[in-house]
């Protein structure tokens, strides 16, 4: 009969495997394959969307950032025409009272 000896017995730690969610590797090779071959018999047509999950968020960090400060100065704006609009009822309410 042994003794039970838990502190000496750890775990060993759960493996890390994170496959992305909407990605396709097959699909992705084979219209990179697509793509070298038409090149190679001369049917290039322009493309517009990229192919690979690399070129799909090159640039997308620069326009996020773009796009705040966007909606930065839209709020700011946006305030300063409502600090517009009650000083000029404030200025329409001192006149008549």
């Amino acid at each position: 009969m042994g003794i039970p000896l838990p502190f000496f017995n750890q775990r060993k730690p759960k493996g890390f495997n994170l496959k992305p969610r909407y990605y396709d590797e097959h699909k992705e090779r084979l219209a990179a394959s697509e793509e070298r071959v038409k090149k190679e018999l001369g049917m290039e047509q322009e493309k517009t969307v990229p192919t690979s999950y690399d070129q799909r968020i090159r640039g997308k960090f620069r326009a996020s950032i773009e796009d705040a400060k966007e909606r930065k100065n839209a709020k700011i704006r946006l305030s300063f025409i409502i600090a517009i609009i009650f000083f000029a009822f404030y200025m329409i309410y001192n006149n008549y009272a």
